[in-house]
């Protein structure tokens, strides 16, 4: 007997800790320029290797209002910019949403709009 996998976006939860900016560069979502990072008591720090990708290697970032979302990763960003139409495995449609693609294979989502910054670690 085959073994489902979850296909579905999992929530994930995060705690809000320091978001210290040494060795990091940081690049905003959506492109543009970057900025310096949100003060520590805003900003929900999400490590990339924390996440869990669906069966597709994608992950859906849907922020709360009001808080800084913080991606952190060593992983470098292979692509970015904002998505054509498409629907993830997880049934969700990330069209017009900025994404980052990272060197690992995982595409990270976020509406466009969102406070997201990403920030790779220097190597």
């Amino acid at each position: 007997m085959a073994e489902e996998s979850a296909s579905s976006t999992t929530p994930v939860e995060a705690a809000v800790e320091p978001a210290g900016d040494e060795g990091l560069a940081p690049v905003p979502a959506g492109g543009g320029e970057a900025t310096a990072p949100a003060a520590a008591e805003e900003a929900v720090v999400l490590h990339l290797e924390d996440l869990v990708p669906d069966d597709h290697g994608e992950v859906v970032i849907l922020g709360q209002h009001g808080y800084a979302i913080q991606l952190v990763s060593d992983q470098g960003i292979a692509g970015a910019g904002v998505s054509e139409p498409h629907v993830t495995a997880g049934g969700l449609e990330v069209g017009g949403y900025a994404f980052y693609s990272f060197i690992n294979g995982i595409t990270v989502y976020a509406p466009d709009g969102e406070d997201l910054t990403v920030d790779v670690l220097a190597g």
